[in-house]
């Protein structure tokens, strides 16, 4: 019979703010690149088929090996609609596209790009806001604790993992172990990262809309795949669900009575045979 030995809800915590100097560095590499990026724009899509082969073409493909055949949105729209909407949203970017390209690199006033460098200014804030789950995630330095970094210590058994708890987070069983053999674990610690990661950023981006059962299910699975692939056999085997297991978990939209209050966990227990 199965054993639980280690169990923690790990909470996804949205910070409110972010760090001033991370913000500040891709404001500036972004408008150093300025000359790199236009050549590099125009060169990609020199042509005007290169629009549709390599923008248009590839971007409904990504999508439709997202979704299954018969799947209908929460607003009655079948896939073959939703592609079509679609497309026909990327051919109006496809026409402006060139005249967008001209008018962001052009110098202005002897400044080479300046519609560019002022766009990436006043975009300052639109990052900041983009990379706030991002940062739930991976953490930043000590100012930000991370879900990913805290999952990889307590799975190598590192102290170091009581330094990443938060208030939110909750301990239910047991402590951090060690699943993988010892001569692993600095690998599986730095695949596991960017499984959560990757895993975490398709969930978040996905809460509250027709997707999310999809990626809840499939990223879980993947995860856990990775987890076993590196688990040491008197381990009961990770799978979602099972005794053993790595999963995200999204609570009901509209859970508790502050917007701090985590709506998504990474439920991680551990068990033996």
């Amino acid at each position: 019979m199965a054993q639980v030995i280690s169990h923690i809800l790990i909470a996804v915590l949205i910070p409110t703010e972010v760090p001033a100097e991370l913000v500040g560095r891709w404001v500036n590499r972004t408008k150093e690149a300025a000359p790199r990026t236009g050549k590099g724009l125009k060169k990609a899509l020199a042509r005007p088929e290169d629009f549709q082969t390599k923008v248009i073409k590839p971007g409904l493909k990504a999508f439709q090996k997202l979704v299954a055949p018969d799947f209908i949105s929460r607003s009655g729209n079948s896939v073959k609609e939703m592609i079509g909407a679609a497309r026909a949203k990327m051919d109006r970017s496809r026409r402006r596209h060139h005249t967008k390209i001209r008018l962001f690199f052009k110098a202005v006033n002897g400044v080479k790009a300046q519609r560019f460098r002022e766009t990436i200014d006043a975009s300052a804030g639109i990052y900041a806001r983009a990379i706030r789950p991002l940062l739930a995630l991976t953490g930043y330095k000590k100012i930000i604790r991370g879900v990913a970094p805290l999952a990889g210590r307590w799975l190598t058994n590192d102290p170091a993992a009581y330094d990443l708890l938060r208030e939110e987070d909750e301990v239910k069983e047991g402590g951090p172990v060690l699943i993988t053999e010892p001569s692993h674990q600095s690998q599986f610690r730095q695949r596991l990262f960017y499984r959560i990661r990757k895993a975490g950023g398709l969930i978040l981006s996905a809460l509250d809309t027709a997707f999310e059962d999809f990626f809840l299910k499939s990223e879980n699975d993947l995860t856990n795949q990775l987890v076993q692939s590196y688990a040491r056999s008197e381990f009961v085997p990770f799978a979602p669900g099972e005794p053993s297991h790595l999963d995200f978990v999204v609570l009901p939209s509209g859970y508790g009575s502050s917007p701090r209050m985590p709506r998504v966990y990474l439920d991680l227990q551990v068990a033996v045979k």
